[in-house]
């Protein structure tokens, strides 16, 4: 159960392979990254009008299931009418042998610390304790995390997962697998938070660049640099490297390249689908975090500047669909915090 849950987005990611088109392992990747990103982005349009009406978490587990199995059949459906390509691109010289090599070594270096070790603190306490009582209280942020007393109401540090309710989905997949939310969050579901910001950064890699070298020694840098120069505790690089499930870190670690990447394609392909994409990935980093709804709206928002800027007023309209989850979220997110 716990592989088919893990497998999960690469199924609903096929969802967005276009017909007849050659599959490829670079695809494949492509697709599990914004498989992801659409779980996250349909979680979050499920989960929070349940949590406002106080609705229990069995109700938003199997609603959830049942729309994923729901997108994993369409995309499955969707793949069968592609074409698979073997081609692989190989290093040409011991130079990009050694490179390639360092970048699988040091990525599951990363792993390791995530598989055999843990880092806690506060935020994270909280984040598993509401997990945790989602399961076993069938409620969804009604209980003091701190103590396990019923509330009733959304109140103090809870009120920011009101609107970016990611312990949730720990808590779903927690329930989906049989293991508890610590262990899913800490050992198993860290590793694939971790690639997952991988794949985004190779997909950067992948528009930015044209050739298989410059593409690798891109990512070689990102992993050095999550490595050794991480820069502080407060950086995207070490969100990545010792705190991953949480949900602010997903948004530094996963949503800025994901973003990016998506803003990159859409200079080079202007159509609706990739306009909607993004809007996808603006509801999926709300999930994450109040952080993530924040940088969702300053990426988003300030390419819309450059449009303006450029006088490509046709793209405006679409800009604004692709603020719009982010910005819902935001608003009522300041709302609901004011009003109490």
């Amino acid at each position: 159960m716990t592989i088919a849950a893990l497998l999960i987005p690469l199924f609903a990611g096929m969802i967005f392979f276009r017909r007849g088109e050659k599959i490829t392992a670079g695809r494949l990747a492509g697709g599990y990254l914004l498989g992801q990103m659409l779980l996250w982005a349909i979680f979050q349009v499920i989960a929070v009008p349940l949590v406002l009406v106080k609705g229990s978490f069995s109700v938003l587990f199997w609603i959830w299931i049942l729309s994923s199995l729901m997108i994993v059949a369409l995309g499955i459906g969707r793949v069968v009418q592609c074409r698979w390509k073997s081609k692989i691109s190989y290093p040409d010289s011991f130079m990009m042998w050694f490179i390639l090599f360092a970048v699988i070594a040091l990525i599951l270096i990363q792993m390791e610390y995530y598989i055999c070790g843990t880092h806690l603190d506060q935020d994270d306490a909280r984040w598993i304790a509401e997990a945790g009582d989602a399961i076993t209280k069938n409620t969804m942020f009604l209980h003091n995390p701190a103590t396990g007393d019923y509330l009733g109401s959304f109140q103090g540090e809870m009120l920011k997962d009101v609107y970016s309710p990611f312990p949730l989905y720990i808590a779903v997949l927690s329930k989906f697998t049989g293991l508890r939310p610590a262990a899913m969050a800490h050992t198993v579901f860290a590793p694939v938070l971790l690639i997952l910001s991988y794949m985004a950064y190779a997909r950067l890699a992948g528009l930015l660049f044209d050739g298989y070298h410059e593409r690798l020694i891109f990512l070689l840098g990102v992993a050095v640099i999550t490595m050794f120069f991480p820069g502080g505790s407060g950086t995207a690089a070490a969100f990545t490297l010792i705190r991953i499930w949480q949900g602010k870190a997903v948004a530094a670690g996963v949503m800025i390249p994901a973003i990016l990447s998506q803003v990159v394609l859409i200079q080079k392909d202007n159509n609706v689908t990739n306009w909607l994409i993004l809007g996808m990935m603006g509801c999926a980093g709300s999930l994450l975090s109040g952080m993530g709804i924040l940088i969702a709206l300053f990426m988003i928002g300030g390419y819309g500047i450059y449009i303006v800027a450029c006088n490509r007023m046709r793209g405006v309209f679409l800009w604004m669909i692709a603020m719009s989850p982010a910005g819902v979220f935001e608003v009522a997110s300041q709302v609901l915090q004011r009003s109490v």
